[in-house]
C-alpha cells in the first residue's frame, strides 16, 4: 500500500526503478546464452557486459574473477565446501576459521561440515560485535584452510576490520573470504586493496532483484564446482545464468556506482535524525549499534519490550521493521548474534532492527517515532504485567 513506511532494507531492498527499466528492456535477449545463434549470443553480451561492470566496481583486477551464482548463499557454501576440498586434495586435515555471528548461511555450512569431521573455529566477538582479534590471532596457523569473515552485520551494523584481518590471514598464506552482503551497497569496497580471496554478494540487498548473487575470486583454480552439468560459468557453475537477474544485478551496481556518495551521505543523515528522535521518547531506549556502524542500520531495544510485539503493533500501522529474534520451528529464537554479544535472552528478544535507504526521508522516521511514542507505553503496561 502506498502509505507504507518501509524500515527494513537489510532484509531487502526495493527494486530501483532504473533496475526494472534494465529488466524489463532484458525480456528480448530471451535466447539461451549457451546458444550460438544470434538470440543467445545477445543474451551472453548482456552477461559477459554485466560482469565487467560488477567486476570493475568492486575492484577485481578482471572480469575473469567473478561468477554468477543464485544467491549469496550458494556462494558462501561454494567458498567453504571448496576450501575443505582443497585442503582434502593435498591430504591436510580441514581446518576454517568465521565468527561466532555469521549468517546462517556460513554458520550452518560450518555446523554441517564440523558433523563431517572438519575442524572449525568460531571467534567470540565484544559486547559491538567486533571480533576478538587476540583469539584469532592465536586460532589461525600456517594449516588453516580458509578464513571467513562477514564485512559487515546484518543486525547491528558492526564493521569489521576486513584489511586488519585479512593481512593475518595473508601472514599465515591462509585464504580470506568475506561475505560482504551487507556492506556492498553501503560503504565503498575494493577487494584488491583489502587483499581478499573471495567475496560474496547479492543483488537484492542493493536495488537489484532476488535471486541473484555473485562470487568473486582472485584464484578460481582451487574452486570446486557445487553444481555440475554444463560448461557454463567457465565450467565452474553449472546451470543456464539467470540473463534477466544478473542484467539487474549489473544495472543496480551501476546506479549505485554513480550516486553512492550521495546515498551514502543521506543514509548517514537519517541516522542521525533517527538516534536524535529516538532518545526524545519517554520510555527508556537501549542503543545496541556501535558508532562505528553502517549509516542505515540501527539496532535497539525499549524497557524490554518485546520486539515481536513492537513489529506487530508497527506492521498494524504500515510500518515495516525487523527483530533481533527469529521464527524457528514454530517459536521465536532470540538471535545468535546478540547473544553472542552478551546480552541476555530477555534484552534479544526485546530488540528492533530499523533498516532505511534510498527513499526513506526524515518525515518516515518521524512517523515511525510518532507512532512509537503513543504504544510504547501501551506495550510496556502489558509487558510488566506479563
Amino acid at each position: 500500500m502506498s502509505s507504507t513506511i518501509y524500515l527494513d532494507y537489510n532484509a531487502t531492498t526495493p527494486l530501483h526503478p532504473t533496475v526494472e527499466s534494465a529488466i524489463k528492456k532484458g525480456l528480448s535477449h530471451f535466447g539461451n546464452p549457451s546458444s550460438l545463434h544470434h538470440l543467445g549470443q545477445s543474451a551472453q553480451e548482456d552477461i559477459e557486459s554485466a560482469r565487467e561492470s560488477i567486476a570493475q566496481f568492486i575492484g577485481a583486477k578482471s572480469p575473469e574473477h567473478l561468477f554468477f551464482t543464485g544467491s549469496a548463499t550458494e556462494s558462501n557454501n561454494w567458498v567453504l565446501k571448496s576450501a575443505v576440498s582443497q585442503a582434502l586434495l593435498e591430504e591436510k586435515s580441514p581446518h576454517i576459521i568465521t565468527s561466532s555471528i555469521e549468517h546462517t548461511s556460513i554458520i550452518s555450512t560450518c555446523n554441517q561440515l564440523e558433523k563431517e569431521g572438519v575442524q572449525v573455529t568460531y571467534l567470540p566477538v565484544d559486547e559491538n560485535g567486533r571480533i576478538n582479534m587476540e583469539a584469532y590471532s592465536k586460532a589461525i596457523t600456517t594449516s588453516t584452510s580458509l578464513v571467513s569473515i562477514m564485512a559487515a552485520n546484518n543486525e547491528t551494523g558492526t564493521i569489521q576490520p576486513l584489511s586488519q584481518l585479512s593481512d593475518l590471514a595473508k601472514f599465515n598464506g591462509v585464504r580470506f573470504h568475506s561475505d560482504a552482503v551487507q556492506y556492498v551497497g553501503k560503504v565503498p569496497l575494493n577487494v584488491s586493496d583489502i587483499g581478499l580471496d573471495t567475496l560474496s554478494l547479492s543483488a537484492h540487498k542493493l536495488y537489484g532483484p532476488k535471486g541473484i548473487g555473485c562470487l568473486y575470486c582472485a584464484d578460481e583454480t582451487w574452486l570446486t564446482p557445487l553444481l555440475r552439468g554444463g560448461s557454463h560459468e567457465r565450467s565452474l557453475r553449472a546451470g543456464t545464468q539467470n540473463t534477466l537477474g544478473i542484467i539487474g544485478f549489473s544495472s543496480a551496481i551501476n546506479w549505485w556506482k554513480q550516486n553512492q556518495e550521495k546515498e551514502i551521505a543521506h543514509m548517514a543523515k537519517i541516522k542521525e535524525h533517527l538516534i536524535k528522535k529516538i532518545k526524545s521518547l519517554s520510555t527508556p531506549v537501549q542503543i545496541y549499534s556501535p558508532k562505528e556502524s553502517l549509516p542505515n542500520t540501527l539496532l535497539v531495544s525499549f524497557d524490554n519490550i518485546s520486539g515481536s510485539a513492537i513489529m506487530m503493533s508497527l506492521d498494524l500501522e504500515g510500518i515495516c521493521v525487523s527483530t533481533g529474534s527469529a521464527c524457528s520451528t514454530g517459536s521465536v529464537e532470540p538471535s545468535h548474534v546478540l547473544l553472542e554479544m552478551g546480552l541476555s535472552t530477555k534484552e534479544a528478544l526485546s530488540a528492533v532492527r530499523l533498516s532505511w535507504g534510498h527513499a526513506t526521508t526524515n518525515s518516515s522516521i518521524d512517523q515511525l517515532i510518532n507512532s512509537l511514542s503513543q504504544l510504547l507505553p501501551r506495550l510496556s503496561i502489558t509487558s510488566k504485567k506479563a
